[in-house]
């Protein structure tokens, strides 16, 4: 029940447009600013949610201040993850692994 509800609720925000993509999240130099900075491009207001598989450690140091950002392992990620934040964005690694994860719940298909 718990992998259906993943699957539904990763569905219904891909479809509200919801979710963005980017290819990583390596930023250099790894400053609250830049991070900052590339997040306030993406989601100007509202609490954002930023999944990698894994993250650089220079990205998750920089982005630990940040109050409206919040940082998520793919493998870790839970359907209240999904519902909590206004905006996602996902690493193409992490985005990769969450899709593994929501077809093995339907069965591959």
């Amino acid at each position: 029940m718990k992998a259906l509800a993943f699957s539904r609720a990763l569905f219904d925000r891909a479809a509200a447009g919801d979710i963005d993509v980017i290819e990583n999240f390596e930023v250099s130099p790894a400053k609250t600013k830049v991070i900052c900075g590339i997040i306030a491009r993406i989601a100007p207001k509202g609490k954002v949610l930023i999944v990698d598989d894994p993250f650089a450690p220079g990205t998750r140091r920089a982005a630990r201040n940040l109050a409206r950002i919040a940082l998520q392992e793919a493998i870790k990620l839970n359907t209240l993850d999904l519902c909590r934040y206004g905006k996602i964005v996902v690493s193409t690694k992490a985005l990769e692994k969450i899709i593994s994860r929501a077809n093995a719940v339907n069965g591959g298909n």
